[in-house]
């Protein structure tokens, strides 16, 4: 099996534990899920060397296999790493080389709308015109050439899952008000008939900018 080059393009909490998804060299989205059979999501966001995992880390990909998750077939992105010996780090990217990557691999209106729709993918990376928090919550609305998204479900805004971004908005600490350069990442939640949760529905799962906004001490709590 020939080795992927994957950068991590979003880092989310899903309770109390984390999901992970990205892109290879040639911009195929993928969710990197752990050896244990038993979960779709990490349980911790640590390597070895207690470094923590983030956004713009480059990972060689060693031996996994494709996983279908039959309960979110939108999911089509998903692949199980084989053991922990199945990827390493090899290098984070600067903020600069980070942009480079995703300005040349941005989607467009009929990617957003397949993801939104859960139409054979989960994941899209948008360079979004602007972004604004739904007020008192872990929401935000975005504009997307020059069209508003609030949602596609019937409460406000999108929830944001980025980790670095709600610890801004938790901590209520500015950022700045103007960008050079936005990227959105929308990403959508697994089904969670438990939960009564029986649709696909679409987060934020990743916003990338110039300025960059460093992450917080804090991250990933």
């Amino acid at each position: 099996m020939s080795i992927i080059n994957f950068t991590v393009l979003a880092v989310t909490k899903t309770y109390d534990k984390y999901c992970i998804a990205g892109i290879d060299e040639d911009g195929n989205w993928l969710r990197p899920l752990p050896p244990d059979t038993s979960t779709k999501f990490w349980s911790n966001l640590f390597y070895n060397d207690n470094k923590k995992i983030m956004v713009g880390d480059v990972w060689e990909i060693y031996n996994h296999r494709a996983e279908l998750d039959p309960n979110s077939p939108g999911h089509t992105e998903d692949i199980r790493l084989v053991d922990w010996d199945s990827y390493s780090l090899i290098k984070k990217l600067p903020n600069n080389e980070l942009l480079q990557l995703v300005s040349k691999f941005q989607s467009g209106e009929t990617e957003l709308s397949e993801t939104l729709q859960a139409n054979g993918r989960s994941l899209c990376l948008i360079d979004i015109d602007s972004f604004r928090q739904v007020e008192n919550l872990l929401r935000i609305k975005f504009t997307f050439n020059g069209i508003d998204y609030n949602n596609t479900t019937q409460t406000e805004g999108f929830p944001i899952t980025d980790l670095k971004w709600r610890s801004y908005i938790q901590q209520k600490i500015n950022t700045p008000n103007t960008y050079d350069s936005l990227y959105l990442v929308i990403g959508l939640a697994r089904k969670e008939p438990r939960k009564d949760i029986y649709k696909e529905y679409p987060m934020a799962i990743s916003l990338i900018t110039d300025p960059e906004v460093p992450v917080l001490d804090s991250y990933p709590n």
